[in-house]
């Protein structure tokens, strides 16, 4: 009984969960891209666009690359539901105080998903279909691998937005970025696909405390990204095509520093195609962090916890099949 209960789950999770997150049809193709690196930003909701401050930067918003100060490194993995895997690995190194190059590799896999042979055209009963797939249809194991390189450049640029000598002159940072992708799917070792895709992001970032003239205040941002701008197609050997298509992410922060020992809060709020996202973080000493955040599948909580150049991140995150627990961690050398 248990086995039959195991190949019948085996079945579902082919069509429920490979069908829409493995992209064998356009209107899904790269949508292990939407999964989200980094449990920092996971913990926030995947509200990251107007913040990517680490070396995760290309993935949430490559404006972010030239905004590190050091070189970073940072290395992510996640088990979904104990069924796939997901990694991701980016290198982001600065050149001058002014720009920053990056390059980043992100990976969804799937091991042994089962493949049964089509049913026998006079078979209509459901009864009948599960017993010919539990003890006919049988064929062997297959598995998907997805990946994407990511080789990415960012620079800043810098103005005064000058409101007239009787008001003030307020300074403007306005970091910029692309992303140059090359996707890859293998379905069974036997067939794949490639594709070439283009990202481009922007942020503008300024004090509030000089646009109005409170010395407490903090620092807004607000950034822009344009993934896949030209539309990304994999074509297979097959000379069949899927679309990676266009889409927006925008994002919001505000970041206030705090008279306790150098803390600080971060909110932030964000949207692209999944829905709206936000987040909270309140950081102790620059050291220790607690955050909380809403995206479309509902509450995500992390913390992270900073040693000398190192620094580790957990975030629990729902998904629509169900919660996850993301790590990651991060070097500056």
């Amino acid at each position: 009984m248990r086995l039959k209960t195991l190949k019948i789950f085996s079945i579902c999770f082919v069509f429920l969960f490979l069908v829409p997150v493995v992209c064998f049809g356009t209107q899904q193709a790269g949508a292990f891209l939407d999964i989200g690196t980094d449990a920092r930003a996971m913990g926030m909701g995947g509200a990251f666009g107007a913040v990517a401050e680490n070396a995760f930067a290309p993935y949430w918003n490559p404006a972010g690359i030239p905004l590190l100060k050091g070189r970073e490194a940072g290395i992510m993995y996640a088990s979904l539901f104990g069924l796939a895997k997901f990694h991701c690995f980016s290198l982001v190194q600065p050149i001058g105080q002014e720009a920053g190059i990056s390059v980043g590799w992100v990976r969804f896999s799937v091991d042994r998903i089962p493949e049964y042979q089509g049913f026998p055209e006079g078979l209509k009963i459901i009864e009948d279909r599960m017993k010919f797939a539990q003890e006919e249809g049988f064929k062997g194991y297959f598995s998907d691998t997805e990946d994407a390189l990511f080789f990415s450049f960012g620079k800043i640029s810098r103005f005064e937005l000058d409101f007239g000598w009787h008001y003030f002159v307020l300074p403007v940072e306005v970091p910029f970025g692309v992303n140059l992708k090359l996707v890859r799917q293998s379905v069974g070792g036997h067939s794949s696909a490639q594709a070439v895709g283009f990202d481009l992001g922007t942020m503008v970032r300024f004090g509030a405390d000089k646009l109005f003239g409170v010395d407490f205040l903090g620092d807004v941002s607000f950034g822009l990204v344009f993934r896949d701008v030209a539309n990304t197609v994999l074509v297979w050997e097959t000379k069949h095509s899927d679309v990676i298509s266009h889409s927006t992410r925008w994002g919001l922060s505000y970041q206030q520093p705090l008279p306790d020992r150098g803390s600080q809060a971060l909110i932030v709020l964000g949207k692209d195609k999944q829905g709206f996202r936000t987040g909270l973080e309140y950081q102790f000493s620059q050291q220790v962090a607690t955050r909380v955040g809403f995206n479309h599948n509902g509450l995500c909580a992390g913390a992270g916890l900073g040693y000398r150049i190192f620094h580790l991140d957990y975030a629990f995150v729902n998904q629509s099949l169900g919660p996850v627990h993301r790590l990651s961690g991060t070097v500056r050398f």
